[in-house]
């Protein structure tokens, strides 16, 4: 549903003052709190170009490398006095956090 929608839908619950609007009104506030934590997540887990910022802590992270065809692998950042250290010395030109490991055994 894109916003348009969103809007006739909220505009027709609150003309009809039964129990049919406040449903209406009341999936439509949890739509928007769902589209919130969507963008929420999307922007935690992008691609972050190393130009724009490197890592805060050291750590393991996903990596994008420019050489011929583009690859993605994982690397190890150190920060160190301020400067940050790939154990890769590739041309590694994004950047991302691994996700949460599962929390439960195969």
């Amino acid at each position: 549903m894109d916003n348009e929608e969103l809007r006739k839908l909220r505009i027709m619950a609150i003309i009809d003052k039964g129990t049919s609007g406040k449903v209406i009104l009341r999936l439509l506030d949890e739509i928007g709190a769902l589209q919130a934590r969507i963008a929420e997540l999307e922007a935690e887990r992008r691609w972050i170009p190393c130009s724009e910022r490197m890592p805060d802590k050291n750590g393991w992270y996903l990596v994008m490398i420019a050489n011929e065809w583009y690859d993605v692998s994982s690397d190890y950042c150190a920060k160190i006095g301020g400067e940050v250290y790939w154990s890769d010395k590739s041309s590694i030109t994004h950047w991302m956090p691994l996700p949460d490991p599962p929390t439960t055994a195969a």
